[in-house]
């Protein structure tokens, strides 16, 4: 993988000012959908804009992956430094799309405004999204033309020490090139972990602040704040799944 390739995902901390890509010759999405009527175009453009999301999050994870495995010491530091600290984002393929619809919706409702239109206002923003979504999948161009399918389980609730509670979704990529657990730890926003190598048991981290293990039925959450020792923050969980 090129390196720069990589780093495409990095544009995605950047504040944006946007002007709106101009709408492609093929025919407008749900264009038979806004012929029927307002409600049914609604509708369809919510569905065609999760349905453009969840490509997203799959090419941001290829990326990801891709980064971690480019050859020597040197470039995973620099592309991590570059997404945390320069544009304030996340090496978290989940983080970093959460972030882009984020500054997505801000710079779609500025464009609404600056255009003076008074009506419409959830179509045409949902259409200025998914402009949007699509620039920044072509950006990551090829990996999101082969990027494996994400296959997600059902959520699996866990019980831990204290009272503490824990929800966590394990899924993976369909080539099985890559495995991880999204959850939310306390105090913190939903994030994705890929699963790393462990003697024992599966390992789910971003090597950086926040680390699941489980095996069985069982696990525990740990928490590490500047590269200190790692401190576990939900212990003695076990899965409330029958």
């Amino acid at each position: 993988m090129a390196a720069p390739r990589a780093l495409h995902a990095s544009l995605l901390g950047v504040p944006l000012v946007v002007v709106v890509p101009a709408a492609r010759a093929a025919e407008p999405v749900c264009a038979e959908a806004k012929a029927l009527s307002t409600v049914a175009e609604t509708r369809c453009l919510i569905a065609a804009l999760e349905e453009l999301d969840g490509k997203l999050e799959t090419a941001l994870a290829v990326v990801a992956r891709e980064a971690a495995a480019e050859p020597g010491e040197r470039f995973l530091p620099l592309w991590r430094e570059n997404l945390t600290s320069f544009y304030r984002t996340s090496t978290d393929p989940g983080r970093q799309a959460e972030d882009f619809r984020r500054q997505r919706r801000a710079a779609c409702a500025y464009a609404k405004s600056v255009g003076f239109q008074g009506t419409g206002y959830g179509i045409h923003t949902s259409r200025c999204e998914l402009a949007l979504t699509q620039t920044l999948l072509d950006q990551l161009q090829p990996a999101a033309e082969w990027a494996p399918a994400v296959e997600m389980q059902k959520p699996v609730s866990y019980r831990c020490a204290g009272g503490g509670r824990l929800e966590v979704r394990y899924g993976r990529l369909s080539d099985g090139s890559l495995s991880f657990a999204r959850l939310q730890p306390p105090g913190d926003q939903p994030l994705t972990l890929p699963q790393l190598v462990s003697g024992s048991g599966a390992r789910y981290s971003d090597e950086q602040r926040w680390q699941w293990w489980s095996k069985g039925e069982e696990g525990f959450l740990q928490r590490r704040d500047d590269n200190g020792p790692w401190r576990t923050v939900l212990r003695g969980c076990r899965s409330m799944e029958p």
